[in-house]
């Protein structure tokens, strides 16, 4: 889905960061990611969520069961490792998506994008963002 919102480099470069951070490798096609994060993701993501500022606090708080974390824990480390590789992808690198995480946004209401992950949809607005940042 995201292949159709981004241009290729740009779709590319998220998914190389998403496997980075994740774990989910570039050749998992994108409908199958969603499955495979409910299998679990290593327990890994916790320490590369948590080499991002701004995301360190929400990384802390996923207690992972293993060498994998379990499925809502999964599912929440997913949601900030996207969003983490999509703002790294369209902004260019680590640093710029941390300062992008950690700035207060008019889009936003005013709200840092690193607050938002405690709200409903909060990762779909944060997608959103950025997919008008990159046009």
């Amino acid at each position: 889905m995201l292949d159709i919102a981004f241009d290729a480099q740009t779709y590319r470069t998220y998914r190389k960061r998403l496997e980075d951070i994740a774990g989910l490798s570039v050749a998992i096609p994108e409908r199958e990611v969603l499955r495979a994060v409910g299998d679990g993701l290593p327990a890994s993501v916790i320490d590369q969520l948590s080499a991002s500022r701004p995301l360190a606090a929400y990384a802390r708080q996923i207690r992972p069961k293993g060498a994998c974390l379990g499925q809502k824990e999964s599912y929440v480390a997913f949601e900030l490792a996207f969003v983490l590789a999509l703002a790294q992808a369209v902004l260019g690198n680590a640093e710029a998506a941390d300062q992008w995480l950690a700035t207060p946004s008019e889009q936003l209401g005013g709200h840092r994008p690193a607050e938002v992950f405690h709200h409903d949809n909060g990762a779909a607005h944060l997608t959103v963002s950025l997919i008008r940042s990159a046009r």
